[in-house]
């Protein structure tokens, strides 16, 4: 069974005058060593890649537009921060009538306390089924 991958560039892809550096110190500047893809994570040919700038992976982006083209029905989530981009993305695509699984052990937080609420909130109130990798294929079985 072929699964499209779709990054959301990996990192943030942000101006040098961000507003968000008003509460998160500069990170991820377009252009820069920061906002680099590392080689493990690149993106393999034909692997779709969506630059973002804020917190979900759809907000002022064609991220909706690509899945709705695919044929997309559920969205396998992965990545950091767990309490930030990750469930913020979570939110969006239920939002959207996406139906969403979260991988656990696929997402990190800056403290254990944050990444705990995350899952809770995604599971609780976007309807995620929080799975580990191990589990992801049975998924589609």
């Amino acid at each position: 069974m072929h699964v499209p991958v779709v990054f959301l560039y990996l990192a943030d892809n942000h101006k040098e005058t961000d507003p968000e550096f008003k509460i998160w110190p500069a990170h991820c500047v377009k252009g820069t060593k920061g906002a680099e893809i590392i080689n493990v994570l690149k993106p393999e040919k034909g692997e779709i890649i969506i630059p973002k700038r804020r917190y979900s992976g759809f907000f002022g982006t064609d991220l909706d537009l690509w899945l709705r083209e695919l044929g997309i029905k559920t969205v396998i989530l992965t990545g950091l921060v767990t309490n930030i981009c990750v469930m913020y993305t979570s939110a969006d695509a239920s939002a959207r009538g996406y139906e969403v699984i979260v991988v656990k052990d696929g997402t990190v937080a800056l403290s254990l306390e944050d990444y705990e609420f995350a899952l809770k909130q995604m599971e609780n109130v976007h309807n995620a089924k929080v799975i580990l990798e191990e589990e992801v294929e049975k998924e589609f079985k």
